[in-house]
């Protein structure tokens, strides 16, 4: 007889289960970012975790969402 009087049994009882995952070992996901400064133009990799980047090479500070359509536009 199902809990709650109904013809199924509830969601949580008949959901299934995902199966365990093995503990992969999490590497580090870079950002690919090229410089919006039009002079500069660098590209490299980001790993910090912030909004906002600066540029190894000239300094500028840009978002990193705009630098990462800069560098699919390129």
């Amino acid at each position: 007889m199902p809990a709650y009087g109904g013809k199924r049994f509830p969601r949580a009882a008949r959901r299934a289960r995902k199966p365990m995952q093995d503990d992969w070992a999490k590497a580090p996901r870079g950002k690919w970012l090229t410089c919006t400064y039009k002079r500069c133009g660098y590209t490299w990799q980001y790993f910090g975790g912030h909004s906002w980047a600066e540029c190894p090479v000239c300094h500028t500070i840009m978002k990193v969402a705009v630098a990462q359509r800069n560098y699919r536009a390129s």
